[in-house]
């Protein structure tokens, strides 16, 4: 990644967290979390800005730096700062702020801090965009350096789109055979079900060559 690249990635990503913060302190958080939304519903895509270019700073990083071990462990010295960041926002609510990581109890409210999928918070976000670098570069390790191979991986990793779209319908379609008090072997075998369903589509879809991709 070019300086001047870097620092434009940069600037956007703080603006477009600064936004999300700023919408939420005025009336999103609320409306968030009582209608209810997942990944932050309408404005989520302000604080997903943060993962993705995160994510795209990574590939740069495994691209230009030709030594795998080189890159994985500038991967995980990148990935102390935003999962820092991310869990230092979390605690900046204070006394009234759950602690990171925790679901809210009574008496304690979610507020602009908390960690939250639901709401797509800046410290959520934040903080998973290191956690997911660091897995990645544990990855690399495992992968690159280590020459550890996995069928199951492959088939999900070389058609993520796909898969990214298969697997809601599939647990869709499994979720209503899985009834809320169904005891662990039956949850266990739906899960197993639902997986091997999205691991035979995505198969399928790698024998006929047919990948999605943005």
């Amino acid at each position: 990644m070019s300086r001047r690249r870097g620092v434009y990635a940069l600037f956007v990503l703080l603006a477009s967290a600064g936004l999300h913060l700023w919408l939420s302190s005025r009336f999103y958080l609320d409306w968030a979390w009582k209608t209810p939304v997942i990944d932050g519903g309408q404005l989520g895509f302000l604080s997903w800005t943060i993962p993705l270019l995160a994510g795209s700073l990574a590939y740069d990083v495994v691209t230009a730096v030709k030594d795998p071990r080189r890159a994985a462990n500038r991967l995980l010295a990148w990935s102390i700062l935003p999962m820092v960041a991310g869990y230092a926002l979390s605690c900046a609510g204070g006394t009234w702020a759950p602690p990171p990581f925790v679901a809210p109890v009574s008496g304690r409210a979610v507020d602009l801090w908390t960690m939250s999928q639901r709401t797509g918070s800046v410290s959520y976000l934040t903080f998973s965009a290191g956690f997911s670098m660091a897995v990645y570069a544990l990855f690399v390790m495992a992968s690159d350096v280590g020459r550890f191979q996995s069928r199951v991986f492959r088939v999900f990793g070389v058609n993520a789109l796909a898969a990214y779209i298969i697997h809601p319908l599939v647990a869709s379609a499994v979720k209503p055979y899985a009834p809320n008090d169904a005891p662990l072997w039956f949850v266990a075998s739906a899960f197993a079900l639902y997986f091997a369903i999205c691991y035979v589509l995505n198969r399928y879809l790698e024998e006929q060559r047919i990948f999605l991709k943005l």
